[in-house]
């Protein structure tokens, strides 16, 4: 009797043991999964936070670019509407074109009192402006050289470029324009504006194009 009574007893605790260990396993296991969920969820937030942070960036770099393409569109038109107001030199889109009549004598390349009157007041314009390029452009009518200008020029080519050559070095050493934001180019006869049909639409076409361009990087 008393052996019956010990073995109920000892059968009732390990059914309770094996119970309490079977429901502690399945709190764990239950706990396990919620951590597990947790932790994805926690993976994924990480992970979009990071993508946020990559398009706030892209965000804020287009945004910075936009500010600088509408500033530099409103700063050219400043600087442009200011040349426009100088007397005897025309503006057109970002151009300002001087005649050589203006700039230079017949067949030379030495700048005349009044173009440096002329180049100072341009100059004093572009000043404001002191991180923008300057690009100046000589131009040439269709008629070959003279032949007692032979010996200075090949050609248009060299007309061309030593008159915008003058311009650039007027600008660099008599108004202090930033040499580094200087450029030359030269065109010759190639980029008429008007036909070389007279000797009027001639004089149109052998100038020099003075050109607001972009910022220096």
């Amino acid at each position: 009797m008393k052996m019956t009574i010990k073995y109920l007893v000892a059968t009732t605790l390990t059914g309770v043991l094996f119970f309490s260990c079977t429901g502690n396993q399945a709190m764990l296991a239950e706990k396990q999964s919620t951590i597990d969920s947790l932790q994805q969820q926690f993976t994924g937030m990480r992970q979009q936070l990071e993508r946020d942070k990559v398009e706030l960036k892209q965000l804020e770099e287009l945004a910075a670019l936009q500010r600088e393409v509408e500033t530099k569109d409103t700063e050219l038109d400043q600087a442009l509407s200011e040349l426009a107001k100088i007397k005897d030199i025309r503006v057109i889109n970002d151009r300002t074109i001087i005649t050589h009549n203006l700039l230079f004598q017949s067949g030379s390349y030495q700048i005349s009192k009044q173009g440096e009157q002329l180049l100072q007041k341009i100059a004093t314009v572009l000043k404001k402006y002191p991180n923008r390029k300057i690009i100046i452009e000589g131009h040439t009518d269709d008629r070959p050289i003279a032949p007692e200008y032979k010996e200075v020029y090949r050609s248009n080519w060299d007309l061309s470029t030593f008159r915008a050559l003058a311009v650039l070095y007027y600008f660099r050493d008599q108004t202090k324009l930033p040499e580094a934001n200087l450029r030359v180019m030269a065109a010759g006869e190639f980029q008429p504006n008007m036909d070389n049909d007279s000797d009027k639409s001639r004089e149109q076409n052998r100038r020099v194009e003075i050109i607001v361009g972009p910022k220096n990087r």
